[in-house]
C-alpha cells in the first residue's frame, strides 16, 4: 500500500551541504574546460555507468589504503547521503550531488552509520594532454539532471546495436553531464541566482508535496519573490524553467519507485498525481531515455530478492565504498 505522506527518496535524511571552510576546487580555464570538453568520446569511457547502494554499518571504521585511479571518476548520489574522503579532503553528498574525482586522487564513500545512499558512477580514462586540472576533485550539489544523462549513457553504452551516430550521442550526453557539473559547481555563490537556502527550501517544498501539481507561483511564494522574477532566477540557477524542473524531479521519484518497491507502473503514476498512466510513460520517456517498463526491466532488481552483498571496501570504478551492495542490472547492461 503506498503512502502519499511517504517522505520522499531524498529527503528521509537532513541534507547535509559540503563543508565551505575551503573554496570549492574549480577547474582551469575557459579555454581549457573547452579544450576538455571537446576531448569526451566514447573511447574514453571505461566501463558501462552503474549503481551502487551504500548501506551504512560500522561509522568509526575506515579504511587504510585507499585506492589510486588513474582515470576520472564521478559519482551521482541520488538518494540519500554518504560521507568520506578525497585525497586529504573529507566530503559529504547529499542527494543530488555530484563528486567529481581527477585522475590520481585517492577517494573513498560510505554511508553513516544506520543510513543508506544509492549513488551512480561513471569513470573516464585520463589524456594527458587535455588534463590539467590544478584542483584534484570538484562538488557540486543539485546536479538532478546528471540522473536522466546518466541513465541515458547506459542505454547507449549498453546496447548491442552498432550505428554510425553512437558515438555523436555519447560525446553528447558526455558533453551535457560534465557541463551541467561545472555550470552547478560555479554558480554556488554567483549573483542573480537562487541562493543555497532558497534552493533547499523549494526542493524540499517539491519533494513534500511530489504528488502535487505545483506551478512556479508555489515555488516563488516559498522563497518570497514574484513569479516573474522568480521564474529569471530559477532559470539561470538550474538551466531550466520551473515546470520542467517540477516535471523531472516527478519522474525521478518514479524512476526510485520502481527501483525500490514493487508497485506498478500504473500505481507509481496514482501516487505521483498523474491523471493516467500514459501521460507518466510519456514524461519519464522524455526524461530516463526509456519507458518506466523497459527502465524497471533494465534494472533487472526485484525488491522482494535482496542484492547481493559485496564485501566491504570494494572498489569499483575507482572509488572504494564501505557496506556496499551492487545494485543488480540485466546482464545485457552490464556488458562492458
Amino acid at each position: 500500500m503506498l503512502d502519499p505522506a511517504a517522505p520522499p527518496p531524498d529527503s528521509a535524511q537532513e541534507p547535509v551541504p559540503n563543508p565551505r571552510s575551503l573554496p570549492a576546487p574549480r577547474g582551469p580555464g575557459g579555454d581549457e574546460v573547452e579544450r576538455w570538453l571537446t576531448s569526451l568520446c566514447v573511447d574514453r569511457v571505461a566501463g558501462v555507468p552503474d549503481m551502487v547502494r551504500l548501506a551504512g554499518q560500522d561509522a568509526d571504521r575506515s579504511p587504510e589504503h585507499p585506492p589510486r585511479d588513474t582515470g576520472h571518476v564521478l559519482c551521482f548520489a541520488e538518494s540519500g547521503r554518504c560521507h568520506g574522503t578525497v585525497g586529504r579532503e573529507r566530503v559529504v553528498l547529499g542527494a543530488g550531488a555530484v563528486l567529481w574525482a581527477r585522475p590520481g586522487v585517492s577517494a573513498r564513500l560510505r554511508a553513516p552509520a544506520g543510513g543508506t545512499c544509492l549513488v551512480h558512477r561513471l569513470r573516464l580514462t585520463s589524456d594527458p594532454s587535455v588534463d590539467v586540472f590544478t584542483e584534484s576533485f570538484l562538488l557540486a550539489d543539485a546536479v538532478w539532471e546528471a540522473r536522466g544523462l546518466l541513465a541515458q549513457l547506459s542505454h547507449e553504452l549498453s546496447s548491442r546495436a552498432k550505428d554510425s551516430l553512437r558515438g555523436e550521442r555519447v560525446r553528447g550526453l558526455l558533453t551535457m553531464l560534465f557541463t551541467s557539473v561545472i555550470r552547478a559547481a560555479d554558480c554556488d555563490d554567483a549573483p542573480g541566482v537562487l541562493s543555497r537556502s532558497a534552493q533547499q527550501l523549494i526542493t524540499e517544498l517539491a519533494d513534500r508535496r511530489i504528488h502535487e501539481r505545483l506551478r512556479a507561483a508555489d515555488l516563488a511564494d516559498t522563497v518570497g519573490l514574484t513569479p516573474d522574477y522568480f521564474t529569471r532566477v530559477f532559470r539561470r540557477t538550474f538551466g531550466m524553467p520551473p515546470r520542467e524542473w517540477l516535471m523531472q524531479r516527478r519522474v525521478r521519484h518514479g524512476a526510485w519507485m520502481l527501483d525500490t518497491t514493487d508497485a506498478s507502473v500504473t500505481q507509481v503514476a496514482q501516487f505521483l498525481g498523474y491523471p493516467d498512466p500514459f501521460l507518466f510513460s510519456r514524461q519519464f520517456k522524455l526524461v530516463m531515455a526509456v519507458p518506466p517498463q523497459t527502465y524497471r526491466r533494465r534494472q533487472g532488481h526485484d525488491v522482494r530478492t535482496p542484492a547481493p552483498a559485496v564485501r566491504p571496501d570494494h572498489e569499483f570504478l575507482g572509488v572504494a565504498v564501505e557496506g556496499a551492495d551492487r545494485v543488480p542490472r540485466s546482464p545485457r547492461a552490464s556488458r562492458p
